[in-house]
């Protein structure tokens, strides 16, 4: 709670941060976008595509097509 700075769990703030400046809330867009690099864009890389052949011009009228 901001009036305590402990956790729900009762503990002290993890890396020093303040609850009454809010910084808790403010720290988790950087660490989020860190845990995304870390785990989500090594699997786009190395996942490897199942390749159609197909022209990409034929491959959108195709998929288009489907849509209707």
């Amino acid at each position: 709670s901001p009036e305590t700075g402990k956790t729900i769990a009762g503990l002290d703030p993890l890396f020093g941060l303040d609850p009454k400046l809010g910084e808790e809330a403010r720290a988790s867009g950087p660490l989020s976008a860190g845990w995304y690099l870390l785990f989500i864009l090594p699997m786009f890389f190395f996942t490897p595509d199942a390749a159609k052949g197909i022209p990409i011009g034929p491959a959108v009228r195709e998929g288009l097509s489907e849509l209707k």
